[in-house]
């Protein structure tokens, strides 16, 4: 959802990005799917006339950015983030530097799930990211598949 709001706001017309974006992040604050969902045909209502082109681009991608909704609310603000993937990233890139120039794919693999290796045995002893005792199983069962 991060992503997909930067890509909009660079999309918007430059004389109305402020208005329009401020309104269609208003969209992404509501807690549920129905006001969600609600919002974003106001948000149409209001725009769609003016920006079409913008608003099928929002239009295309709104039911898989209000994913995080199928969560409890208190997951919601670390699922719409992708603060730990970029995490990961960057400490990839950090090492990687280092080397410059890597021997062959295997020298780069060994890299990369070296620091995967790491960021798991972090992620093993540190308190949890989300609290999975918040989902229950049948509402785990309504958005993940569970694997037997």
């Amino acid at each position: 959802m991060v992503h997909f709001l930067r890509n909009a706001h660079d999309a918007l017309p430059k004389n109305v990005k402020e208005e329009c974006f401020e309104q269609l992040k208003e969209v992404y604050q509501h807690i549920n799917a129905q006001a969600a969902r609600k919002a974003f045909k106001d948000w149409v209502a209001q725009w769609g006339q003016k920006y079409p082109n913008f608003c099928d681009y929002v239009e295309e991608r709104m039911e898989e950015t209000l994913q995080y909704l199928k969560f409890p609310q208190a997951h919601h603000a670390k699922l719409k983030s992708s603060n730990p993937i970029e995490r990961f990233n960057r400490e990839e890139r950090r090492r990687s530097r280092v080397i410059r120039v890597f021997p062959n794919r295997e020298s780069c693999w060994r890299l990369v799930m070296s620091v995967a290796v790491e960021q798991h045995e972090a992620w093993q002893i540190s308190p949890p990211w989300m609290k999975m005792s918040l989902l229950s199983k049948q509402e785990l069962s309504l958005t993940l598949p569970i694997v037997q």
